[in-house]
């Protein structure tokens, strides 16, 4: 029975909007062999994640790592030099039926104020549905749509603006309204966005 690829790392090219928002797209790196939780022995674990935080030098955190409530790992970091964290700061193993994530702890920014934090992330194991993206014979439109199909947390349709909105508009707002600045390739100034 062929195994389903891992789910591949996730790289993220934007500036993070808040100190912590790095710390949260940190969770990178998730991976494991794909099976349903109770064809797993107890207590078998489902693969392993690390965390990479994104922070400006100076700044710190220091959070517990808990999955369904129990302690697993402590995230300790303090940034040397600004931006993401290659390699992680703490790795640590994810067990099978995994329902629930959080971070509890404190940041420090480069100035020394200290502030806490608790964020808590359900989880969903797409891994029985992710085969789709992974069939290299088929065009990227159609494994997308596919893993749509079959996640059912997605709805894909053909693309519409409204009227007299153009892509690039659309574009545009959508960065204002999401507080973010599209990602371009870096050392190549002279690359426009081209749309259609």
């Amino acid at each position: 029975m062929p195994s389903t690829p891992p789910s591949p790392a996730v790289h993220v090219h934007q500036q993070p909007r808040s100190p912590l928002a790095g710390l949260w797209t940190g969770l990178l790196r998730i991976f494991g062999k794909s099976a349903p939780a109770q064809a797993m022995p107890q207590g078998a674990k489902n693969g392993e994640a690390g965390i990479h935080p994104w922070l400006a030098a100076g700044e710190q955190v220091n959070a517990d790592v808990l999955i369904d409530g129990r302690t697993v790992a402590r995230l300790e970091h303090k940034a040397v030099l600004p931006g993401l964290k290659k390699l992680p700061a703490v790795v640590f193993d994810l067990p099978a039926g995994l329902q629930r994530f959080e971070l509890r702890g404190s940041h420090v920014d480069a100035q020394g104020r200290a502030t806490s934090f608790k964020k808590r992330w359900a989880v969903l194991d797409l891994a029985p549905v992710s085969h789709p993206l992974y069939d290299q014979s088929q065009p990227l439109i159609d494994r997308v749509r596919a893993f749509a199909h079959l996640s059912r947390l997605v709805e894909v349709g053909e693309p519409h603006l409204p009227a007299g909105i153009t892509a690039q508009a659309a574009l545009l707002e959508s960065e204002t309204r999401l507080n973010v600045r599209t990602w371009t390739p870096p050392n190549m100034p002279g690359i426009q966005l081209m749309m259609t």
